[in-house]
């Protein structure tokens, strides 16, 4: 049942935007999280990518993207007789822009799977206690995150770096066009690698290895909501102008909570869209957590507010793989390759993958990763090549499962999440098989938007708060673990082979 807002006839709703690495989407959910029927729009897109591992986006034409999915979404309210009582956002991680003192872009968006600053990490790495920095900030210093990427701009475009007087996240952009000046969430700060996860302020460590200067150009840290977008913006949307803006969680966080709901802390999501994860959100107060906890180091500890931290493993690879492999090779149409796949044997072609077509994160977290396919004859197929690519990123998932138990215990439930498993029941069945844990689908296909609103819903008092009812969930157990041994075990020879 639907509540109302301070006793208002119109039904509280809360516009719930998602800004992913391939698509914007926005929707208007009810009071329940239920989305609104018809109260929706998406506009899909595609990053610029260089052989030099250069993955970016124009942020002037992402922010157009997401005015013109707001433009649609509203207009579908409007003629629906809603108002959205709250705006929520869930905004991809990692992200960087360096601004001028205008605000304007000196930079593109550089995305999460950018690895350039790659280049920087081995020197880096002479200068930095690692593990101190993994304990305080939950992140590893890698090429994702914000200090290799400081670095890697002040070493690659002096002038730039010199010209830059604000770093930010596309979120923090996003603000700063519809308020005039940006602030950025706990759990946005959480994934530069720049946060005390304890404190959930800058972490003083982490500052001390960039060049000084740095923590000016940083935005306040404030989980407070915005209102009173500019006139620009007002005159556009006018049922959004004078409603509370959320700042944006991690999308990884929302696509948990999303799929979950607020209360299961006990589970594990993975999620393969495209890219690929397992997470657990903890009920964790920053207050209480004491500062240099250590985690796994292939693990990372990021945070969804200052409530709840939450802990997992990423890959950098997922769904973009097989589009790769679906746009470069002679692949059948995925349905009737899905049907093939399913009467074959595990490891049927023999090939040893890396699937590190964007660079590795968990579980090594090495620079310079490629993608590698070994083992190909003349008798290849390009089914052979999406059966081990689809197998390769399950091996890789299960190392982050093992850790994931290691850190945290054995997982009451495991749900299996993102629009590439939506699309691929057999790629789900050789995950389960892999892992050697039961799989339950998550009720919902598109979570980062119901997270983001799920969020906002509790900060406003009316949340539903409940979880799912985990046995209601359809159940995908392993049935064939023998058989992936092997190839398992190749590709770790491999791995180590590649990293020489």
């Amino acid at each position: 049942m639907s509540t109302t807002w301070a006793g208002d006839a119109q039904p509280l709703t809360v516009l719930g935007i998602d800004v992913g690495t391939s698509s914007i989407r926005a929707l208007l959910y009810d009071s329940d999280g239920n989305a609104v029927s018809g109260v929706e729009s998406q506009i899909a897109y595609v990053p610029e990518t260089a052989p030099d591992g250069r993955v970016t986006v124009d942020p002037k034409e992402l922010f157009n993207l997401l005015a013109a999915v707001i433009d649609e979404v509203v207009a579908r309210a409007k003629v629906a007789g809603i108002a959205p009582t709250a705006v929520a956002m869930s905004c991809f991680w990692h992200s960087f822009i360096a601004l001028d003192q205008s605000a304007q872009p000196l930079t593109p968006v550089l995305l999460w799977a950018d690895t350039r600053a790659g280049a920087v990490i081995p020197e880096l790495s002479k200068q930095v206690d690692v593990r101190r920095l993994h304990r305080r900030t939950g992140c590893r210093l890698h090429a994702s995150y914000w200090p290799a990427k400081i670095v890697w701009l002040g070493s690659t475009d002096p002038s730039v770096f010199r010209r830059s007087a604000r770093y930010v996240s596309f979120a923090e952009y996003v603000c700063i066009r519809l308020f005039g000046s940006a602030s950025v969430s706990v759990s946005m700060a959480s994934g530069t690698g720049l946060l005390n996860t304890a404190t959930c302020e800058w972490d003083e460590y982490a500052l001390s290895i960039l060049p000084s200067g740095v923590d000016y150009r940083l935005s306040p840290i404030d989980d407070s909501p915005r209102s009173g977008i500019t006139t620009e913006f007002a005159g556009r949307w006018p049922s959004l102008a004078s409603i509370p803006w959320y700042p944006a969680y991690g999308d990884g966080a929302c696509s948990n909570i999303g799929a979950t709901g607020l209360g299961m802390s006990s589970a594990f999501v993975l999620t393969v869209g495209t890219s690929a994860a397992i997470r657990s959100v903890t009920v964790e107060p920053a207050s209480k957590r004491p500062a240099g906890v250590s985690i796994s180091p292939a693990l990372w500890h990021y945070r969804v507010d200052r409530d709840h931290g939450i802990v997992g493993g990423a890959l950098s690879e997922g769904g973009n793989l097989i589009a790769w492999l679906e746009a470069t090779t002679r692949l059948p149409p995925l349905a009737e390759a899905e049907v093939a796949i399913a009467k074959r044997a595990p490891d049927a072609g023999a090939l040893t993958v890396l699937p590190f077509i964007a660079g590795e994160r968990s579980p090594d977290w090495t620079t310079g990763s490629r993608a590698t396919f070994a083992g190909i004859t003349l008798a290849t197929q390009p089914l052979d090549l999406l059966q081990a690519a689809m197998e390769s990123i399950s091996y890789e998932l299960r190392s982050i499962f093992e850790s994931m138990v290691d850190a945290l215990g054995d997982p009451e439930n495991v749900f299996a999440a993102g629009a590439a498993l939506a699309r691929s029941p057999v790629w789900l069945q050789i995950i389960a098989n892999v892992v050697g844990s039961p799989l339950r689908l998550a009720p919902q296909i598109e979570s980062s938007s119901r997270g983001a609103a799920l969020l906002v819903l509790d900060r406003l008092g009316v949340g539903p708060g409940q979880s799912v009812e985990a046995d209601t969930q359809p159940l995908v157990r392993p049935f064939r673990t023998e058989g992936y041994a092997g190839a398992m075990a190749r590709q770790q020879i491999l791995r180590k082979r590649m990293s020489e």
